[in-house]
């Protein structure tokens, strides 16, 4: 049993290459309710994110500046605990966690054998859904802010790829009909179901997320 592990950029798809994975089979426990901003879910568990946090030393995951602030003695016993308080019986799960390449080396350490999933999308189109999502939102972030935040993501990500893990182009995925995400499923120990990742992906909803 491989446990999966989905990071990337907000708005860079970890939602759909998540959804596919929930579609599949993967345990993911409770997650996080859709909105108007992500209508298909985000399929966050936010009780498996604040035990993240609170296996750092940092009170916020972005002002890590060393994936070895994750102490990985900690790490398993909590995401273990808040799992079996969400009825977790065993089998393959996924976890996703927008900034997870900060703590990278704690998680292999723990489950070495995960399948490390890292969502790319052209940064101009990244910008684009999130102009869209704040509109929304009414909660406008800064143009600095947000490179700022991609600068410092870009070198965590590109170290998940160099210990093993996959670089995962959501458009790609989308004109697939989730298709290239089916070695990986596999790979988890789910069986692909073409039906439900064929109803879930839409195209349409893709692209008018990726308008301004």
């Amino acid at each position: 049993m491989k446990p999966v592990l989905v990071t990337g950029m907000p708005r860079s798809g970890t939602s759909l290459v998540m959804g596919i994975f929930v579609h599949c089979g993967a345990w993911v426990g409770d997650i996080r309710e859709p909105s108007e901003i992500n209508p298909t879910g985000f399929f966050e568990n936010l009780a498996l994110l604040w035990a993240l946090r609170g296996g750092c030393r940092r009170k916020s995951l972005l002002r890590v500046e060393s994936t070895n602030e994750i102490d990985p003695g900690m790490l398993g016993p909590r995401f273990t605990k808040v799992m079996k308080q969400q009825g977790y019986k065993g089998g393959p799960w996924a976890f996703k966690a927008l900034y997870g390449a900060l703590f990278i080396d704690a998680w292999l350490k723990t489950w070495p054998d995960s399948i490390v999933l890292v969502t790319h999308r052209e940064q101009e189109a990244v910008f684009r859904s999130l102009d869209l999502a704040e509109s929304i939102r009414e909660n406008h972030s800064t143009i600095e802010a947000r490179e700022v935040l991609w600068e410092k993501m870009q070198g965590p990500y590109a170290r998940c790829v160099e210990l093993g893990g996959f670089r995962i182009d959501t458009q790609a995925v989308v004109d697939s009909g989730g298709q290239i995400l089916r070695p990986h499923v596999e790979d988890a120990g789910l069986v692909w179901n073409q039906a439900a990742v064929r109803a879930f992906v839409d195209p349409a909803l893709w692209h008018m997320r990726s308008r301004s």
